[in-house]
């Protein structure tokens, strides 16, 4: 452990406690509201870039499993705790938190009154922020945060996972996963439903749809901006206009909604946490979900072919979208659940219409 400081963009300074790596680390500050699953958090891609404030402050209590990755490595930029790690104590523990965040390369800060920031991003919106060693000067701190900010945090590396994952279940449904930072948790949720599954990157996508004649494509989780995927939506665009269903799942939810001329809008913080309730329009059922995301679908302008499906009884924003004649959806949760709750079966549900799509009346809206 080192002495450590966070500095804002604003130019706020707090002392804190180092650990992990001794590292800088710089990104947008976003607080995440989950009570367990900080494994599942700091190895999602949806986070890469950001810097996670955790407002439970236990954190680290269980360590690290070999069963709970997202993808293999840490792609957030760094964390904000209330405590220092303690000892884990857990069966299933691997290593403990401090460990894995050196052997990632990454920084964390804790002594902070993680429920204050919470407060101030709250009432001022999105910030950046650097983690840095007490040492280094807060307007080099201030400028890696303002060099940071003008960056895209599109994830590079589209798919965390391999190129093509194929499982070894009963070949029941071909599906395609569009990979723009796939979760681990997404592709375990295929495989207990006896999928075969492929797992496709942007540049082998089309191609690999008209190899494989799939049943179904799923647009994968993914960070940053959707209007930063401009190949992406082009690519998306020629995708739905194939008679093959399609879901997608946060910001693929987002990119198919582009893709059919809708609006995105950056929300004053986001949704990161495990227990946001969404409301089924249709059926008035109220699911928990696990979300973790800065952009949502803008009431501006929908596209007359558009329906909402569901709605976020936070602040009512959208939080699913179906598409008339098309087989085509989307919701702003993570329907796994991973880490959090399973409230939702989405991919049963979706499924389901895929291997029904041909007795389905496509003049009726059927709700996810």
């Amino acid at each position: 452990m080192y002495n450590a400081k966070l500095i804002l963009e604003n130019g706020a300074a707090y002392e804190g406690i180092g650990y992990g790596a001794e590292e800088n680390a710089s990104g947008e500050l976003v607080f995440n509201t989950s009570v367990t699953g900080y494994q599942e958090v700091i190895t999602d891609p949806s986070y890469f870039g950001q810097i996670v404030i955790f407002t439970n402050p236990h954190i680290g209590n269980t360590g690290i499993s070999n069963l709970d990755y997202e993808a293999t490595t840490i792609l957030n930029s760094g964390i904000i705790t209330r405590e220092v790690p303690s000892k884990p104590s857990s069966w299933r523990s691997s290593t403990d938190l401090q460990e894995f965040l050196k052997k990632n390369n990454k920084p964390a800060i804790a002594g902070l009154d993680t429920r204050n920031l919470t407060n101030i991003i709250r009432d001022n919106g999105s910030i950046f922020g650097a983690i840095v060693p007490e040492e280094i000067d807060n307007e080099v701190a201030i400028k890696l945060c303002l060099e940071t900010k003008k960056k895209s945090f599109k994830y590079k590396n589209t798919n965390s996972l391999k190129s093509n994952y194929l499982t070894t279940n009963s070949k029941l449904l071909k599906i395609v996963i569009y990979g723009l930072g796939c979760k681990q948790g997404i592709i375990n949720a295929l495989k207990e439903k006896n999928c075969e599954l492929f797992v496709l990157d942007t540049k082998d996508i089309i191609k690999g749809i008209k190899t494989i004649n799939p049943d179904c494509i799923i647009l994968s989780n993914g960070p940053g901006d959707p209007c930063d995927y401009k190949e992406e939506i082009e690519i998306i665009k020629t995708i739905i206009k194939y008679d093959i269903p399609v879901l997608g799942i946060c910001l693929g939810h987002q990119l198919l909604a582009i893709a059919h001329n809708a609006e995105i809008e950056k929300l004053k913080y986001g949704h990161h946490g495990t227990n946001h309730p969404v409301l089924d329009i249709k059926n008035k059922k109220v699911f928990i979900t696990s979300q973790n995301h800065n952009y949502t679908v803008s009431y501006n302008n929908i596209p007359k072919n558009c329906e909402i499906t569901h709605t976020s009884l936070f602040d009512g924003t959208i939080q699913g979208i179906e598409f008339k004649k098309k087989l085509q959806y989307g919701f702003q949760g993570h329907p796994e659940g991973s880490p959090g709750p399973t409230d939702i079966d989405l991919f049963t549900q979706f499924l389901k219409l895929t291997t029904n799509k041909d007795q389905l009346n496509k003049n009726n809206i059927v709700c996810l």
